[in-house]
């Protein structure tokens, strides 16, 4: 502080003083004045005006709705941390940062200096004396704690503005929790003791273990200028292995997109974007995690070993749920008859996961769908090794409501026992609805940190509602959206301080939940899979099936080294998938069939001819051409009544080219009778083009002796 301002406030009274003291103080101002008009200032300091003691702090407006967080206005405050669980005697701890004219105001107001005062003993100006005035004076903090809320509904309420009544609040001292950091950045920190009961001041007084809206406001001379709402859970003081609230269990899913088996270049960078996201996610919350990889997307990073090696080391220990090798609905394939096909694509999937993430664990315990099952869908997948499907929350209600409407019944964090054709059951689990809040696509509205309280929250909400049951929420945004990894790794910050919340991979839910029960407290009767589900694949897999079959035939005559059987076979796998239109499955059999053609047509037999024989054995030479580049295998099949052929059926193989075929042959008879030789597939025995039908002379054969 400058000579010239204290002089400035003794004359203005602004400190006390004795009388003398004040006539001393306008002396000094005179001589302080004649010593400016001597003295010039520093260059740095000749443009600076003197600043008032207490500069007026700008003060910005109060929102109009302090609970509208649509981001159609910045916000003045956020919240960067906080603690979910708090117990009675502890302290709930939460950090907050401060933007616009309010971040401002602070800001200025922790950088004014301090204004020394008088001595309060002897009332005479002292420079070594305790600061008189508060730069923060202007300003309040306040922490209200609200009436519990007792459902989800109850608390999303409040998230639009409905909040409950206020039960306690606490103030603090803005010196002690305001900071300016070396960034500039405002920063609030709070520590609020709780108690169980009494309304001190300094703490908040949660009476009941509940879910509490908790607001901290605050105040520039008496005006609302910023308000942040957040939950915290008073959980029980006795929390521990006895407990009775029960336990939840939280499974973090991240379903990679599927982008099709032909993608394009555009769909193949939108989902690189995407395994970034998942990198991020899994390095954050390691092996707590479970991931649907599709196989399909592993050709966004196909020829990128960066890539291939950063996915790799970030899935390293992570759950990876086993899917077949192409996209496919295991109730349509059951309906179609497919149930091997399934197997079969299911295995080579599984193989193609462990190949190229060998640290990862590869596991077909869980089926995640697009919708509920069919019964024989269902059934195929357990006799898999699938112990629970996981399906939308819309469609678990749809099947919750056969004939029922009980809130319990719409409740997405138990087990649901579902029957299947041979009398058994299986469980099915719906995804929580409170997933919502887990994509990023909300950063710009929430922070993590207040999107993984909301999360716990409704979750908390729905536990109070329906009762203490161990429970799983299993937290998958929609299909092909990654959850967010700041939200993630507040999540499991939050779960680690709360004694019920475990973060869990989704193959351990089913051993560790409880199963819905009826009305009367007694196991709920299995609910009845839809008959059928799904794309109607059975045309179309009749139509694979053919041409599968005479594929099978035709490759028996290619080498064992020719790579087109197993193009085609796995052409006729990904056909079956409902990720094809039929348009595509019938040009992609058009083109087959017409390579097998040109297999077969490529065989050219001789034309019509008359051959005379003259010996009981003798030999027919038949002039084939084969038109193709490749050697193909036949089997010769001669036929006469009056002729006999040692050899029977010749197996051959046809260079490119011509080729001459000696078959042995046997007279039993003289005369003039035709001959027929087809050509044959070696596998299968389908004719190859148009048997070729010769005359035979015979006169060799003479009387008995």
């Amino acid at each position: 502080m400058t000579l010239s301002t204290v002089i400035e406030m003794l004359r203005a009274g602004a400190i006390r003083c004795p009388p003398t003291l004040r006539l001393g103080a306008t002396l000094l101002t005179v001589g302080a004045a004649m010593l400016v008009a001597i003295v010039p200032a520093p260059a740095a300091m000749a443009t600076q005006p003197i600043q008032p003691t207490r500069p007026a702090q700008p003060t910005p407006p109060a929102p109009d709705n302090p609970f509208d967080d649509d981001s159609r206005t910045p916000p003045a405050i956020s919240m960067v941390t906080q603690d979910f669980a708090v117990a009675p005697d502890g302290l709930w701890r939460a950090r907050y940062e401060f933007f616009g004219p309010l971040a401002d105001g602070l800001a200025a107001a922790l950088q004014q200096p301090e204004v020394l005062a008088v001595d309060p003993d002897t009332g005479i100006f002292d420079p070594g004396a305790e600061v008189l005035t508060d730069p923060l004076a202007d300003y309040r903090i306040q922490v209200t704690a609200h009436v519990p809320v007792g459902s989800r509904i109850e608390m999303i309420e409040v998230l639009n503005g409905l909040l409950t009544n206020a039960l306690d609040g606490a103030r603090v001292r803005p010196a002690d929790a305001l900071v300016l950091r070396d960034d500039g950045v405002v920063e609030m920190q709070l520590e609020v003791p709780i108690a169980g009961g009494g309304r001190v001041a300094e703490e908040l007084a949660l009476a009941l273990p509940g879910v509490y809206p908790i607001t901290v406001e605050i105040r520039a001379r008496d005006r609302l200028v910023a308000r942040h709402l957040s939950f915290v859970e008073r959980v029980a003081s006795n929390a521990g292995p006895d407990r009775t609230n029960g336990d939840y269990r939280l499974s973090l899913v991240a379903i990679v997109p599927d982008p099709g088996l032909d993608p394009d270049a555009d769909e193949l960078a939108e989902l690189r974007l995407r395994l970034i996201e998942l990198i991020q996610l899994a390095t954050a919350v390691g092996t707590s995690l479970s991931v649907q990889f599709p196989i399909t997307a592993t050709a966004a990073f196909a020829g990128d070993p960066e890539l291939t090696a950063q996915l790799q080391a970030a899935l390293s220990g992570v759950e990876l749920i086993a899917v077949p090798e192409v996209p496919l609905d295991p109730s349509s394939m059951a309906d179609a008859g497919q149930t091997a096909a399934y197997t079969r694509l299911l295995r080579r999937g599984e193989d193609r996961l462990v190949e190229l993430f060998p640290a990862a664990s590869v596991r077909r315990t869980v089926w995640i769908a697009d919708a509920v099952p069919s019964r024989d869908g269902a059934a195929v997948l357990r006799d898999l090794g699938t112990r629970l499907l996981v399906v939308p929350y819309a469609d678990s209600i749809d099947l919750a409501a056969q004939g029922i409407d009980d809130p319990a019944d719409r409740d997405p964090s138990l087990l649901v026992p579902v029957a299947l054709p041979d009398s058994t059951e299986m469980n099915l689990i719906a995804i929580d609805p409170v997933s919502r809040l887990a994509v990023a696509e909300l950063a710009g509205i929430r922070t993590p940190a207040e999107r993984a309280v909301a999360i716990l929250a409704e979750l908390a909400a729905h536990q109070d509602a329906l009762g203490p049951r161990q429970r799983a929420a299993v937290l998958a945004p929609t299909s092909g959206v990654i959850p967010d990894a700041d939200v993630a790794v507040e999540l499991e910050r939050m779960v680690a301080g709360h004694p019920h919340l475990t973060m869990a991979q989704l193959s351990t839910v089913d051993a560790r939940t409880d199963v819905r029960s009826g009305a009367d407290g007694r196991a709920a009767e299995p609910l009845q899979l839809p008959i059928t589900s799904g794309p109607n694949l059975r045309d179309r897999a009749q139509q694979i099936d053919t041409m599968a079959l005479r594929a099978i035939t035709i490759a028996s005559m290619l080498p064992d080294d020719d790579t087109r059987p197993q193009d085609w076979t796995t052409t006729f796998g990904r056909l079956i998938s409902p990720s094809y239109s039929d348009l595509d499955v019938n040009r992609s059999l058009r083109e087959i069939d017409a390579e097998l053609d040109a297999i077969a047509t490529a065989i050219e037999m001789p034309e019509t001819f008359t051959f005379t024989l003259t010996g009981r054995s003798s030999e027919l030479d038949l002039r084939i051409i084969n038109t193709g580049d490749t050697e193909l295998a036949v089997v010769l099949e001669p036929e006469s009544s009056k002729l006999a052929f040692p050899d029977g059926a010749v197996s051959i193989v046809l260079n490119p080219g011509l080729n001459v075929i000696r078959v042995p042959v046997q007279t039993l008879t003289n005369g003039t009778f035709p001959v027929t030789v087809s050509a044959q597939t070696p596998t299968g025995a389908v004719q190859i083009g148009e048997p070729l039908t010769l005359t035979a002379r015979v006169n060799a054969v003479t009387g008995l002796g």
